[in-house]
């Protein structure tokens, strides 16, 4: 069974909206449908299940990385464990095509804005109850589990449950987001070391230890683009001490085929991305890497895995 995420849903056809929007509402009857589907477990007596910890440790569970977007850059273990799963339990912005290659059963995260941390400790439960009935389970979560996805927390959880976990790596947007673009993070002359943060800090604040202007560095945020304004704001402070002329990209739905790329300033890219209408999930990256290469003429296609750069025209005036 492979379920829409609701964001995917509004972006299909009519027809393919509605049934997609049937299959969301039927997700979100979630509590129902997990005992009509066979496990016929309730998760919150499921710490009662796992009395046998030498039976739970020969069992294992992958905890897999989807990389950035594209099917294309999924590594081979990754493909290998998603599609060997009984249960795949993945986080929301999963993309339709990398859910696409799961043969098992889909269970889709409700990890929404403000509720965060309810999901996060249902996925434990989803996670455990399945593995209790024997299912093979795979944690399918985007990008990769240990930057920014909870990963060592998950860890925690099904390691004192008694479960093995194996932890397969996914490619970060925080550098193929750039990539995708055709920004160098690092370019001799231009930036010498990069630093990866989010603008998104715990009680949904933006974090204020971000690291001091150095003009020969690249700052790449995730999750930060509803922290837009402020984000750009503690940039420019006197603490941080930002030029308002720092070039900066914004990187939307990094190597899908929505990908999108809107550049401009410190000073000028929350208004340019507002008019704009730029969702998440998008990557932001600052510095004067994001002008290394000029205006070299980039393309990213979709399930290429690469980006393309085109010649220089020798000729032009």
């Amino acid at each position: 069974m492979t379920m829409l995420a609701p964001w995917q849903a509004l972006e299909a056809g009519v027809w393919e909206q509605l049934a997609s929007l049937l299959v969301v509402a039927f997700y979100f009857a979630l509590g129902s449908w997990w005992e009509a589907a066979g496990y016929g477990l309730r998760t919150r007596s499921v710490a009662k299940r796992f009395t046998n910890r030498a039976a739970n440790a020969m069992r294992r569970l992958p905890l897999v990385g989807a990389g950035p977007g594209d099917v294309a850059l999924l590594t081979m273990a990754a493909r290998r464990a998603i599609a060997e799963a009984d249960l795949v339990i993945a986080d929301l912005l999963v993309p339709q095509e990398i859910l696409a290659l799961v043969n098992g059963r889909l269970v889709l995260s409700r990890k929404y804005k403000g509720c965060a941390n309810k999901a996060q400790d249902e996925l434990h439960e989803w996670t455990l109850a399945a593995l209790a009935q024997g299912l093979d389970v795979v944690r399918l979560k985007g990008g990769d589990p240990f930057l920014y996805g909870r990963g060592a927390e998950e860890i925690a959880v099904f390691r004192r449950a008694g479960f093995a976990v194996e932890v397969i790596p996914g490619i970060s947007s925080c550098l193929s987001a750039p990539l995708a673009a055709g920004i160098p993070v690092t370019t001799r002359g231009v930036a010498d070391q990069i630093i990866v943060a989010t603008g998104h800090g715990m009680n949904d604040t933006v974090p204020r230890d971000v690291a001091p202007y150095y003009a020969g560095r690249t700052s790449v945020f995730l999750m930060s683009v509803s922290r837009m304004t402020q984000l750009m704001e503690r940039l420019a402070s006197p603490q941080l001490g930002y030029p308002s002329s720092t070039p900066v990209a914004v990187i939307e739905k990094a190597t899908t085929s929505k990908q999108r790329t809107v550049r401009g300033t410190v000073e000028s890219i929350a208004r340019i991305c507002e008019a704009e209408a730029v969702e998440s999930p998008a990557t932001i990256v600052v510095g004067r890497a994001v002008d290394a290469l000029g205006d070299a003429s980039t393309a990213y296609t979709a399930g290429s895995g690469c980006v393309r750069f085109e010649p220089l025209n020798q000729w032009a005036a």
